[in-house]
């Protein structure tokens, strides 16, 4: 499967070329960006969408995760190129992550560290961007985790703040106190929601391989009772 990671990261490349040179040829008036250039990113874009799409249904998670609405043949095999992709003493993929708290902070959702000049990330961040897009395609195809996660999360975020407004440029900041943005909330629950997704895929993954999992902290150790398993979640 790191072939999977590895074309899964060269088609970001070629979409980013992609849609650059379209955005040149729109700025520019004169044909500096020739039509075949444009036709050959294209066609490569295309021929490792096909690539990806054959792999992925190799893939010991294909038939779980094709029955959830709004990952289709691009954000899930691109997901799981990702986490594939990585190595540590000798394990690969979902095995190098022995907790689940450990495999949120690498996806970037975890405690992050701040951009600082010099100081290396602890996450990868092109996979925090790739989650994104997931949890608003959640959101788009109101899909299980929407209805199950978002929604309730969103409700009880809300409750936190004495009142809710339209977000304002440049105005944030200067909001009283209790006080906040109808996309400070939105960002709270779908930042939970793929949290939630994050480790509902993390233990099945794992069940899938026969390794062993730690339960989360809040079961362990907080007594909560609540922990949903990714079959819950088809639609």
């Amino acid at each position: 499967m790191k072939e999977l990671a590895t074309l899964a990261k060269a088609h970001q490349y070629i979409l980013k070329g992609r849609v650059a040179l379209e955005a040149r040829r729109r700025m520019t008036s004169d044909e500096t960006v020739p039509d075949w250039l444009v036709k050959r990113y294209t066609e490569l874009e295309h021929d490792l969408e096909k690539e990806i799409s054959s792999l992925y249904k190799d893939h010991i998670l294909y038939d779980d995760l094709r029955r959830i609405k709004g990952l289709g043949l691009e954000l899930a095999p691109k997901l799981l190129g990702f986490i594939e992709n990585v190595e540590n003493d000798g394990t690969t993929g979902i095995a190098c992550f022995d907790t689940v708290s450990r495999f949120w902070a690498f996806c970037g959702y975890g405690q992050a560290i701040k951009p600082t000049a010099g100081q290396r990330l602890n996450y990868n961040t092109e996979l925090k961007s790739h989650l994104f897009k997931i949890g608003t395609s959640f959101i788009k195809a109101h899909n299980q985790f929407y209805e199950r996660i978002y929604l309730p999360r969103k409700d009880y975020e809300a409750t936190k703040f004495e009142a809710i407004v339209k977000a304002k440029r440049g105005g944030v900041k200067s909001l009283p106190k209790g006080v906040t943005t109808q996309l400070h909330i939105h960002n709270r629950a779908l930042r939970y929601m793929i949290k939630f997704f994050l480790a509902c895929l993390y233990y099945h993954w794992r069940e899938c391989l026969n390794i062993p999992s730690r339960p989360l902290y809040s079961i362990e150790w907080l007594q909560h009772n609540t922990m949903y398993r990714l079959e819950e979640f088809y639609d």
